[in-house]
């Protein structure tokens, strides 16, 4: 019989998990209000998506984090239209936080 380290909650991420995907969160919000950049969001991505290798995120994270790697090389990184592809580009990873992120309350 194979013993597995129970849970400390329902939650399908640990509390270290959660704040990560909550900074994500975070940093799109930024980027959306223009207080950040694309390279901003793409650093919080790509070091989110290396601490979740081990989760379902980890993949989501990962694409995203490639995707803005592309858009930041179209143009600068400050300009309006890659502020506004990165947008495009993060959407879907938005959406599913928006998903996992209530159940922290």
């Amino acid at each position: 019989m194979v013993r597995r380290k129970p849970r400390h909650s329902n939650l399908p991420y640990s509390p270290q998990h959660m704040k990560l995907l909550e900074n994500a969160l975070d940093s799109l919000d930024r980027l959306f209000d223009n207080e950040s950049t694309a390279v901003d969001v793409y650093t919080i991505l790509f070091a989110t998506a290396s601490a979740m290798a081990d989760t379902d995120m980890h993949e989501l994270l990962s694409s995203t984090s490639n995707e803005l790697h592309r858009i930041i090389r179209t143009g600068p990184p400050a300009s309006q239209a890659v502020r506004d592809q990165a947008l495009d580009a993060t959407d879907k990873l938005r959406g599913r936080l928006a998903e996992v992120l209530p159940f922290l309350t």
